[in-house]
């Protein structure tokens, strides 16, 4: 694995192949056979390089040996050191092939930056800043398919947000911010069109200055999740309605959206909304520790909801448990008694070795078929419940007895068309 070395104030040879013999342009790097898998390319911090019309960086690597491209200080022994700039000054920007971006601007001043260019390809950038744009239509694009694009302690200002809907077809990309700081150089959509099987993931982020996160889920199967971010006020979730299988998860976000309570979670998707509720909840149940908020979770479904095909579920909650006997115990609340194919829990518990190949065990309180005839859920006459909307009370029960010691998971299944009903998310174990 070879070293390489760009900077536009180098004296040398300019073959790329020491600090002294740096090559003066990106271009000379872009694309360059000599450049393989695994090898590490570093560009002088005070490398500032915009180029006119379309330019491509390409380094060739692969997802096993992805090419890193890093930012140092020449002068102090290569040292890590953020500042190298490069992109284009008038059109797009692409970045090509398996590689990973230590501490890079990547600038395309008046069109697009387009990542993952090339199918199934890996991609990160840490510590990096993007500069997208500066109009409508200019936006932080992914092009191709199958992709898998990181973006760690890094700082995005986009023109026009993210995913232009005329450019590329990312079916299946999957794209995760940690610890971003991603700011809208105007008014617009944080992602204008996500795509079909596309998932994407931003944690412990700042998004500051956006209208809307989805403006439109225009393609089946695409999943955003917010998790511990900054959001600005009054941001709408979504613009378009929702396509089968899409998803937004907002879980404590900081800052008020559009019907959604700051601090807690929300999920949106094709089935309806589940969101916690401060107001209707049951006494010594689900309590949020780090705000002391007692809640349940309104799950409220749309007219698409079907009880055995499409069900609106909330998300997957987990305990852990011991080995041996358990009986769990769940609770639900609504204004009316439901059958156990208008509600139902799917449970996942540890391995109860029945079998020699069991590796954990599913359990339903749902009829085994659409056959079977449904029966009422069962009267909680011991719980007490808070709220207006809390008439009726049923509790669903299961005994487990694993193995051994380990996580269960469970998630309340709603499959009443254009319902409202309130899920406790705390399982009673005894």
């Amino acid at each position: 694995m070879v070293d390489w070395y760009i900077d536009e104030n180098a004296g040398g040879a300019n073959n790329g192949t020491s600090a002294a013999n740096a090559w003066l342009s990106y271009n000379s790097a872009d694309g360059n056979g000599s450049i393989n898998p695994g090898d590490t390319v570093y560009i002088d911090k005070d490398h500032d390089e915009l180029l006119a019309s379309t330019q491509s960086f390409d380094m060739g690597g692969s997802n096993e040996l992805p090419v890193r491209v890093i930012s140092v200080d020449m002068a102090d022994s290569n040292s890590y050191a953020t500042g190298a700039r490069i992109g284009s000054s008038s059109a797009e920007f692409r970045i090509v092939g398996a590689s990973a971006y230590f501490g890079v601007t990547l600038v395309s001043s008046n069109n697009e930056i387009i990542v993952c260019y090339d199918s199934q390809e890996s991609q990160t950038f840490e510590d990096c800043r993007l500069e997208v744009g500066s109009a409508a239509g200019d936006t932080l694009t992914f092009r191709q398919d199958r992709a898998v694009v990181n973006f760690i302690n890094s700082t995005l200002v986009l023109a026009d947000g993210m995913i232009d809907d005329t450019v590329g077809d990312p079916y299946g990309t999957i794209v995760n911010f940690y610890g971003c700081d991603i700011q809208a150089n105007g008014n617009y959509e944080l992602i204008q069109n996500i795509k079909m099987g596309m998932r994407m993931d931003f944690i412990s982020c700042s998004l500051t200055g956006f209208t809307t996160i989805v403006e439109n889920f225009g393609e089946p199967c695409a999943k955003v999740a917010i998790r511990d971010c900054s959001l600005n006020s009054n941001i709408n979730l979504e613009g378009f309605a929702y396509g089968i299988g899409n998803e937004i998860l907002l879980e404590r976000s900081t800052s008020a959206t559009d019907g959604a309570t700051p601090g807690l979670v929300e999920l949106r998707n094709y089935h309806g909304t589940v969101q916690e509720s401060l107001t209707d909840y049951r006494t010594g149940g689900a309590n949020n520790s780090e705000q002391a908020n007692e809640h349940s979770w309104l799950m409220g479904s749309n007219s698409v909801t079907n009880k055995f095909f499409s069900p609106l579920k909330t998300p997957m909650c987990t305990r852990w448990i011991d080995s041996g006997t358990s009986n769990l115990t769940f609770h639900f609340a609504s204004t009316g008694t439901l059958k156990n194919d208008e509600f139902w829990i799917e449970l996942f518990s540890p391995d109860e070795e029945t079998i020699s190949t069991t590796q954990g065990e599913y359990q339903t309180n749902r009829p085994a078929d659409i056959q079977t005839t449904p029966t009422n859920l069962t009267t909680d006459a011991t719980s007490t419940w808070n709220g207006a909307g809390v008439t009726t009370q049923q509790e669903i029960s299961f005994t487990i007895t694993p193995d051994q010691a380990g996580p269960i998971r469970f998630r309340g299944c709603l499959g009443i068309p254009t319902y409202s009903g309130y899920f406790d998310p705390k399982v009673e174990v005894s």
